[in-house]
């Protein structure tokens, strides 16, 4: 399995573990956002990684049995990194902040769709 390919275990893996955090401890997960959005690399770090995941994305729909799902994830990726870029980085961390108070009820039934979505994201790179 080549590093563009195996990019999306990587995304799905790591999906999973954010996961089982938020749904073992909903607050935790977002007294770690709000700690997150503090450091002063937190807007750069958040859009180059959704950036390199779009790229790779990308990349790997050709090689994927759900080819149309990963295009449309690298899409999201792509949008979501512009977007980024767009906000300034005060108005990304007040967003964070804002979300993940606001959110926090929502935060385990999301760990547990995002889990399911992971994993599947996983199985359809290793197994096909």
């Amino acid at each position: 399995m080549e590093i563009i390919e195996f990019s999306v275990v990587i995304f799905g893996s790591l999906m999973m573990f954010f996961s089982l955090i938020m749904i073992a401890n909903p607050t935790y997960w977002g007294e770690v956002i709000v700690r997150f959005s503090l450091k002063s690399w937190f807007h750069w770090f958040e859009v180059v990684s959704r950036l390199t995941f779009a790229v790779l994305f990308f990349l790997a729909a050709q090689y994927s049995p759900f080819p149309n799902l990963i295009l449309t994830m690298s899409y999201l990726l792509f949008f979501v990194s512009a977007f980024l870029l767009i906000m300034a980085p005060k108005r990304h961390k007040a967003f964070a902040v804002w979300s993940a108070k606001s959110f926090n009820k929502w935060f385990r039934p999301l760990g547990v769709l995002s889990l399911g979505f992971g994993g599947f994201l996983v199985y359809i790179s290793l197994v096909y």
